[in-house]
């Protein structure tokens, strides 16, 4: 049903613009493209609409894999090939957490460190160049919270490997993207969290444990911190120490979304916050 109401708004809109543009077919490959740009920006508006809609209807207490929004949805309509994914903000660790009323707080500096040893991305030194980033005083010229996950790519040492990651030995070893965001409250969603995060947590989370979170998680998503406690190897000390930086939901959403009309590919982003019972839109960018 929530799927249907998706449909049922994109294919209101698209098939308004795609009557524009039969209209203007003769004209110049410049006005097509125009034209495209106003289908894709009306989509846009139409996907807003739907996965408001669709988060209108959701437990906001808990979030996890295995929900309606985590499962992509194909669409092809009208000469228009539409995918769209949703992702929780909250399954990444938020590097601005590391410096607190202009302090570095020293727990998540163990988090962070821990983290970047396991991806063997630069462990304390990149976590202190990051820390630098971010403090007063400090010798870079931002002195500021990081404003996009983007601007990681500045930070000194970090190159387009650590950023985005490589393949080795056909295993992906992940980069700072697919561990940080900025767009979250600063806790951990357990529920969404990679093994590389939930590894960092602690330093009593090894590999076997935090394999064991993954899988008693597909069949029994943690509905309160303190469930942890039903995983095969977890202890009420590790649950302690870990309890401010997690949590079992999420509070920033990204919608991504490939809209393919003729020729012409487009990606779509638009960042949810939820607010109590219903999604702001925070912002959209179409590339």
């Amino acid at each position: 049903m929530i799927l249907l109401v998706i449909l049922m708004v994109i294919g209101a809109v698209t098939m308004a613009v795609t009557n524009t543009a039969d209209e203007t077919f003769f004209a110049s490959h410049y006005v097509t493209k125009v034209l495209q740009q106003e289908q894709v920006m009306a989509l846009a508006d139409a996907i807003s609409a739907g996965v408001k809609e669709l988060f209108a209807r959701d437990d906001g207490n808990v979030d996890y894999y295995g929900e309606y929004w985590t499962y992509p949805v194909p669409v092809s309509l009208n000469g228009v090939d539409l995918t769209v994914e949703i992702e929780d903000e909250e399954r990444y660790l938020n590097p601005n957490i590391l410096v607190k009323n202009g302090k570095v707080n020293k727990k998540a500096e163990e988090i962070f460190s821990r983290l970047f040893n396991i991806t063997e991305l630069g462990g304390d030194l990149l976590t202190k160049d990051i820390e630098d980033w971010i403090l007063p005083g400090s010798s870079t010229f931002k002195h500021a919270r990081f404003s996009t996950t983007e601007e990681l790519r500045l930070v000194d040492g970090v190159t387009g490997e650590i950023f985005n990651g490589t393949v080795e030995g056909g295993h992906f070893k992940p980069g700072l993207r697919s561990l940080l965001s900025v767009w979250t409250d600063g806790k951990v969603n357990v529920n969404t969290a990679s093994k590389w995060i939930l590894m960092a947590l602690d330093r009593n989370i090894d590999e076997n444990l935090a394999n064991n979170i993954i899988e008693y998680r597909k069949k029994h998503p943690f509905k309160k911190v303190d469930d942890l406690i039903n995983v095969e190897g977890m202890t009420s000390d590790i649950i302690y120490r870990i309890k401010p930086f997690v949590d079992v939901k999420s509070t920033y959403f990204l919608t991504r979304a490939v809209v393919k009309i003729g020729d012409s590919s487009y990606s779509l982003y638009i960042l949810f916050k939820r607010d109590g019972a219903s999604l702001r839109e925070v912002w959209r960018k179409v590339k």
